[in-house]
C-alpha cells in the first residue's frame, strides 16, 4: 500500500517472494494506488533490481509510474495488453482472448492476465488447443520481458 513505510514494503515483498521461491518476477494485480506512487514503486523496484526480478504491470491505472521507473532503474518490465476476465462471463472471456490473439498477431506478442476463476480456466482449456493449432504459442511472461 502507498501508505506503508519502506521497511514494511520490503518485509512484505520478502515474505511474498519466499512463498514462491522460483519466482522470476512480480506483478501488481491489486494496487493501482501504489503503482501511481513514485516513492512506493521506487522501494519495490530497488528490491527487484537487487534480486534480478522483473515487473509485470497489470496496468490497472493509466497513471502508473512503473514503465518510466523501470526504464530509469533498468528493471526488466512488461505490461499487460488485455485483461481477460474483468467480466466473469465465458462469452466475454472468449472475446477477450480473441482480442489478445489479434494483438499478438499484429505485434508479435501480447500479454493477457486474468484470475484463476472457474470460468476463465474452463475457457482457456477450451480455446488454447485451437489457438495453438493456428500457430500461436503460449509462453511464460519471463520469456517476454524486455
Amino acid at each position: 500500500m502507498a501508505s506503508m513505510d519502506e521497511t514494511n514494503i520490503k518485509n512484505i515483498l520478502e515474505q511474498d517472494l519466499k512463498s514462491v521461491p522460483p519466482a522470476k518476477g512480480i506483478s501488481n494485480h491489486m494496487g493501482s494506488k501504489a503503482t501511481q506512487d513514485l516513492r512506493t514503486m521506487e522501494v519495490i523496484f530497488k528490491e527487484l533490481k537487487r534480486k534480478g526480478l522483473y515487473f509485470l504491470d497489470s496496468f490497472v491505472s493509466s497513471k502508473s509510474v512503473c514503465s518510466k521507473l523501470a526504464r530509469k532503474t533498468n528493471v526488466p518490465f512488461v505490461k499487460r495488453d488485455i485483461f481477460l476476465d474483468n467480466v466473469p462471463d465465458s462469452g466475454y472471456i472468449k472475446k477477450q482472448i480473441m482480442k489478445l490473439k489479434m494483438k499478438a498477431k499484429f505485434f508479435g506478442q501480447a500479454i493477457g492476465i486474468g484470475h484463476d476463476r472457474r470460468h476463465t480456466l474452463e475457457v482457456l482449456k477450451e480455446v488454447m488447443p485451437s489457438i495453438e493449432e493456428e500457430g500461436y504459442k503460449f509462453v511464460f511472461v519471463s520469456e517476454l520481458v524486455k
